[in-house]
């Protein structure tokens, strides 16, 4: 990222580099907050399918096998989904400070009320909280 910032946003400050670097993190931002809305949407399908199974299991169901498969296939789906949220969110947080290096601010954008995580940490919170801003 860094070296991609010195090949090709411009060198002089002002608006050109200002939007140059948003957008080169705004994509970033997006996958991230899009992995991370994935990751909960598959926790909660993991949380519904161990449900059935816990049910069906109290209840003497007989199809338990196949709800076991089905409940550790959609766990399984929601670990790997998580994974891929914070690889992104990582990926993300590491352009954000490359930008922040490049603007050579302490921008607060990049900072966090919650333990100094920045905007893609908060970001992803606010989808796991159920804010999704759909």
């Amino acid at each position: 990222m860094a070296e991609h910032i010195l090949n090709y946003v411009p060198p002089e400050r002002g608006a050109r580099r200002r939007l140059a670097l948003d957008g080169l993190l705004q994509p970033l931002i997006g996958k991230a907050v899009d992995a991370c809305r994935l990751a909960h949407r598959a926790g909660e399908v993991a949380r519904r399918a161990n449900q059935r199974l816990v049910e069906a299991q109290i209840e003497g169901g007989y199809w338990i096998d196949a709800l076991k498969d089905i409940a550790t296939e959609k766990s399984n789906e929601a670990a790997r989904r998580l994974i891929e949220a914070h690889i992104a969110s990582e990926e993300a947080q590491g352009a954000a400070r490359a930008v922040s290096i490049a603007s050579e601010a302490r921008n607060a954008a990049f900072q966090s009320s919650r333990g100094g995580r920045g905007i893609v940490f908060r970001r992803c919170l606010d989808v796991m909280e159920g804010d999704c801003g759909e």
